[in-house]
């Protein structure tokens, strides 16, 4: 059926072993940062690059005077034309997001990147949030949401629909180098 099955000595210790490994991530320049404490970086770092990675539909409603949005694929383009000694700020709302964009900031050679997770808590009560009254970003920009299949999960058989066709349409994309690494 052409799948391959590994079988782990002890299986028992391998949430244990997970935990222990994903607890602490090694970053060379960047470092968490408590979400109350941002006013006082502000003040401190007038000029920090400000990145938030939160999914575009909550940037679209508040962020930071100055944020950038950013996902992974833009980073790059976010990044055009800004000197490595910049300080980063990056603000997500899960771990994961912060340790994938804190590794690639630091390929990228940024010395002083500061990491922040951010709930919505601290949004609606934190006082260096604003409210957008318009968009900050194009539904073009927004490449994190699919505006036209948004409520597939909710009954929508017509956005059901159309989700599975422009998924099976992916395939249509891919070059020749991303088909070798099918194995159908």
């Amino acid at each position: 059926m052409g799948w391959n099955v590994y079988l782990l000595p002890a299986p028992e210790n391998l949430r244990k072993d997970l935990q222990t490994t994903s607890k602490a991530a090694p970053y060379a320049s960047a470092s968490p940062y408590p979400a109350q404490d941002l006013p006082a970086l502000l003040q401190q770092q007038p000029d920090l690059l400000i990145l938030d990675a939160r999914p575009s539909m909550q940037f679209r409603q508040a962020s930071l005077q100055n944020a950038r949005w950013t996902i992974r694929p833009t980073l790059q383009q976010q990044l055009t034309g800004i000197a490595l000694q910049r300080p980063v700020l990056v603000l997500a709302n899960t771990d994961a997001v912060l340790h994938s964009l804190a590794l690639d900031l630091e390929r990228q050679g940024y010395q002083s990147v500061y990491l922040c997770l951010v709930s919505e808590q601290d949004i609606q009560h934190g006082p260096l949030w604003h409210q957008h009254e318009t968009d900050p970003l194009s539904d073009e920009q927004c490449i994190d949401y699919l505006f036209f299949v948004h409520d597939r999960h909710d009954g929508n058989k017509e956005a059901a629909r159309r989700y599975l066709e422009w998924e099976t349409g992916l395939l249509a994309q891919l070059d020749e180098q991303e088909r070798q690494e099918f194995l159908i």
